[in-house]
């Protein structure tokens, strides 16, 4: 089934109970930040303040009250812009649940330099290291074989989330087969 992304919102927002979905239930910790911002919807824009924000969403708050629909994009200043949708509201605030990737910052100095860190993970590219490994059966140690594992995950969920902010600039050499 293919949902719109206001459906998305909706079924999301009635599985968590609405406006009273506790902080304990997220599922990343979110970073308190003060970051200028703005909500954009259709030909409108709010100007906000981000407090706090992770991968998955943000609390912001705006000087006055405001009606904002329940799917907009976040703008930070850096020019990233996060599509959303809004969770809850309580007098100044709402929480925003993000229901797509990142766009990347139209800044060339920042979208270099996330290509050079790309760039960087991708040479330091865990797979020789770790097939060695794997052809040792991790010289019989479960704790090797663990912190291996968890080391080649960490290394595919950083080059997946930093890849977005090098749009276009750096690309994967190809992996050679023996």
């Amino acid at each position: 089934m293919i949902l719109t992304a206001t459906e998305a919102c909706v079924m999301e927002h009635d599985e968590k109970d609405g406006a009273e979905a506790s902080h304990d239930k997220r599922d990343t910790q979110r970073d308190r930040v003060i970051k200028s911002a703005q909500i954009t919807f259709g030909n409108s824009v709010r100007d906000c303040i981000v407090l706090n924000i992770s991968v998955n969403g943000a609390r912001v708050t705006f000087g006055i009250p405001a009606l904002v629909p329940e799917i907009m994009v976040l703008r930070l200043r850096d020019g990233s812009s996060y599509p959303a949708c809004r969770r809850w509201a309580r007098g100044m605030e709402i929480g925003l649940a993000f229901t797509g990737g990142v766009i990347a910052s139209g800044d060339e100095g920042r979208i270099r330099r996330a290509g050079a860190a790309l760039k960087a993970a991708h040479a330091t590219d865990p797979t020789g290291w770790l097939q060695i490994l794997r052809a040792e059966r991790f010289f019989g140690d479960e704790t090797l074989r663990q912190a291996a594992e968890a080391a080649e995950a960490a290394y595919m969920r950083l080059e997946a989330t930093l890849r977005p902010h090098a749009v276009g600039t750096v690309q994967r050499p190809p992996k050679v087969t023996e």
